[in-house]
């Protein structure tokens, strides 16, 4: 029995074989930006390019759902995070993979942590973002108070890499709370494989860091982006991991966005990808 087999011995035939179909059909590319090698996948057959930033879990297969659903239509972009330690070296790695890739003008997604990534990223190059989505995030007050800054940053680089594994999976199974069984057993599986074959102690700490750098030197306001001409969509969920307070404060930053809440889905939308959420990602990027 090969480790896939062993790794994703409890998921339906079914889930494995989407996983392993989109595998066979989507290549990575490599590209250094700076000191960080970027993998990423490019595909797609649209002429209008959708660039889909993941949030702390790093991989790009987190999109592979919502990747199938869209690729006949669109061109898509979608980077695994090195083991980059601030937001602006994110922003300028992502920035580079659109120079390598001759992109201009992009349709910008982001979830979770690819949210924050995602507010930075406009800023910072506004005139090549047409359109924003602002999937389950947040802005950076509303991540983590100064104590638990202090304490996480003091805190990670000391722990073994078997046990910042151990605490990651838990964590992000806890936020899987709200799915269904074979959901479950599927995302357990792709958190054991991700984590135990694909993730170096460096990339979790780092990532961390990263966390930590956009809590504490960023902060966004709502005249922030009066020049920019753009249309951004934030899409929430009501039993979200990122509470109603949070939710409130993104939306003022944001006064001119449109806003969509989900009911029967949380956190992970984006992933999970149901039909509802592909209708609402398509309907906003085709609006003229």
């Amino acid at each position: 029995m090969s480790r896939f087999e062993k790794i994703y011995k409890d998921v339906p035939q079914g889930q494995k074989n989407r996983l392993m179909n989109f595998r066979k059909n989507h290549n990575y590319y490599h590209l250094n930006v700076g000191d960080r090698n970027w993998k990423y996948l490019a595909c797609g057959n649209g002429r209008q390019t959708v660039v889909l930033l993941p949030g702390t879990v790093r991989s790009a297969e987190l999109w592979s759902r919502l990747i199938s659903e869209i690729e006949e239509e669109y061109r898509i972009i979608a980077p695994t995070y090195p083991a980059f330690d601030s937001m602006r070296e994110a922003a300028e790695g992502v920035a580079g993979i659109l120079r390598e890739e001759k992109v201009e003008n992009i349709f910008l997604l982001g979830s979770s942590f690819g949210g924050w990534l995602a507010q930075v990223f406009v800023r910072k190059y506004p005139r090549g973002v047409e359109k924003l989505i602002l999937s389950n995030t947040s802005g950076p007050e509303s991540v983590m108070s100064k104590g638990r800054l202090v304490i996480t940053g003091l805190s990670l680089p000391l722990f073994p890499e078997w046990v910042l594994k151990r605490v990651y999976k838990k964590n992000y199974l806890r936020i899987l709370s709200d799915v269904g069984e074979e959901e479950k057993a599927y995302w357990r599986a792709f958190m054991t494989e991700l984590l135990y074959l694909r993730t170096t102690r460096e990339e979790i700490v780092n990532m961390y860091r990263a966390l930590c750098d956009y809590a504490k030197n960023y902060r966004f306001s709502p005249g922030d982006l009066e020049s920019w001409n753009g249309e951004t969509l934030i899409i929430e969920s009501a039993n979200d991991i990122i509470k109603e307070d949070a939710r409130k404060r993104l939306k003022e930053l944001y006064p001119q966005a449109r806003v969509k809440t989900f009911r029967s889905v949380g956190h992970n939308a984006g992933y999970i990808a149901p039909p509802v959420y592909v209708e609402t990602v398509k309907e906003f990027f085709s609006r003229v």
